[in-house]
């Protein structure tokens, strides 16, 4: 088979080879706002339970946070109550906020 190129085919992927060199530079000076800076650790209050070894501190201070919002069982609610009870984002908001570290929305 024979493949031609046209020039602003080639013209068109020669901007974006460029485009995305560029796009990878800038991306490169970023600074990772997921990485918390020194002082913010989520860190749980009780110690690991035995049912999840390999718990990470962060997701089991999350887990503990949404413990202590209380949600009711979903089966024991209306679909309106049950869309009104606490959720993971909802502890995931309140130990960041606990912690003083900003959410990233």
């Amino acid at each position: 088979m024979n493949y031609r190129f046209s020039k602003t085919g080639t013209r068109l992927s020669g901007v974006s080879a460029a485009g995305a060199l560029m796009l990878m530079l800038a991306i490169s000076g970023c600074q990772d706002h997921r990485l918390p800076l020194p002082g913010q650790q989520i860190q749980p209050t009780d110690p690991k339970p035995d049912y999840a070894p390999t718990i990470t501190p962060p997701m089991q201070a999350v887990i503990e946070e949404l413990g202590w919002l209380s949600p009711v069982p979903l089966n024991e609610l209306s679909p309106q109550q049950a869309r009104m009870q606490p959720s993971f984002k909802d502890a995931v908001n309140s130990s960041l906020d606990k912690n003083n570290i900003p959410r990233i929305n």
